[in-house]
């Protein structure tokens, strides 16, 4: 018989998965988010530091935080492969140094300072920090949690009319 996956085999496979995604899609995001992780790419203590640094760039208001909707996870699993190495690399140098200023042990407002010291720099530590919190955006608004719970966005809407712009300046 051929190594060609029949139709019947593709549509078990689908079927398969549709429910194992059924499944995932019937938890919460935050519950999701609070399964037990094991990091694909970093170790421990590598993640529990992206986890504070996210945490640092989106903290949970009246929507949760990053890691509660699992930008962290996201973030590890983007360095799995070969093509990510530069990536990789970037994070792990940064993760390396942050871990050597001691963010992991520091108060919530000295780890405010050190973020704000990153942000205005140049170099290694501004281009890690831009980089992190552009990627710790991304990832959030590309949840449910981000896209519709704190954004408002409604799907592909029939809109009437449109009203323009509605600032005093541009009328």
């Amino acid at each position: 018989m051929s190594d060609q996956q029949t139709r019947r085999e593709a549509l078990v496979q689908i079927t398969v998965g549709g429910g194992a995604a059924a499944a995932l899609a019937s938890l919460s995001p935050v519950a999701w988010a609070q399964t037990p992780y094991q990091p694909k790419v970093l170790s421990e203590s590598q993640f529990k530091l992206l986890t504070t640094l996210v945490d640092m760039i989106i903290p949970s208001t009246d929507t949760p935080g990053a890691s509660a909707v699992g930008v962290d996870r996201m973030i590890d699993e983007d360095l799995v492969g070969e093509i990510k190495a530069k990536l990789k690399e970037e994070l792990l140098g940064g993760l390396s140094r942050l871990d050597k200023s001691g963010f992991g042990d520091l108060a919530e407002t000295d780890r405010v300072k050190l973020l704000q010291e990153y942000s205005e720099a140049s170099g290694a530590e501004a281009d890690f920090f831009q980089a992190r919190k552009g990627l710790t955006v991304d990832h959030y608004y590309s949840t449910k949690v981000g896209i519709i719970d704190e954004l408002g966005y409604q799907g592909n809407t029939y809109l009437a009319q449109f009203p323009g712009c509605t600032h005093e300046e541009h009328q």
